[in-house]
């Protein structure tokens, strides 16, 4: 997801995901000109959708946009009811500049059931360094160990997010 900007305003989602029929959205955004930002939901025919908003206190992005925490008022939390089939787009705003990103609960729900990529993925990802690697794991260690090191290495970084944010 990364960080992205359009001029003034520079957001981050943190993490995208859906429960029964609710979609939670968490991250941060700092308009740069100081602006307040807002924040909303529509389906794609452009009819609004009732959203619950929390705005977070998040020092540590006002600090790496900004160089310091005078910003840091800028997470949010936001929950919308949704049709799994439908699409929506989740709009960024500070008056001057807008960042949309689509939504799609059926894909949601798809990725949240994943917990390893794709096998299509694991092979454009897996280079011959690797197969050497797990050659040689296999032969010194075992049959667990390369299972272990094939799940750190395949894990979506959904489920990889998932864990470090329980961690921290």
């Amino acid at each position: 997801m990364g960080i992205t900007g359009k001029k003034q305003l520079r957001h981050y989602i943190d993490k995208m995901e859906i429960f029964a029929q609710t979609v939670h959205i968490t991250g941060w955004a700092i308009a740069l000109s100081g602006d307040s930002v807002e924040y909303q939901v529509a389906e794609q025919g452009g009819k609004k959708v009732e959203t619950a908003v929390r705005i977070l206190d998040r020092p540590d992005a006002s600090i790496s946009v900004l160089g310091d925490d005078r910003g840091r008022a800028c997470g949010f939390d936001l929950k919308f009811s949704c049709d799994i089939g439908k699409k929506y787009i989740f709009v960024i705003t500070d008056g001057h500049s807008r960042i949309r990103t689509a939504v799609y609960p059926k894909e949601l729900l798809q990725e949240q059931s994943r917990r390893f990529v794709s096998l299509k993925k694991m092979v454009r990802m897996t280079d011959f360094r690797m197969v050497k690697n797990d050659l040689r794991c296999l032969v010194k260690e075992g049959l667990p160990a390369v299972k272990k090191q094939w799940e750190s290495r395949y894990e979506t970084e959904e489920n990889k997010y998932e864990k470090w944010l329980c961690r921290h």
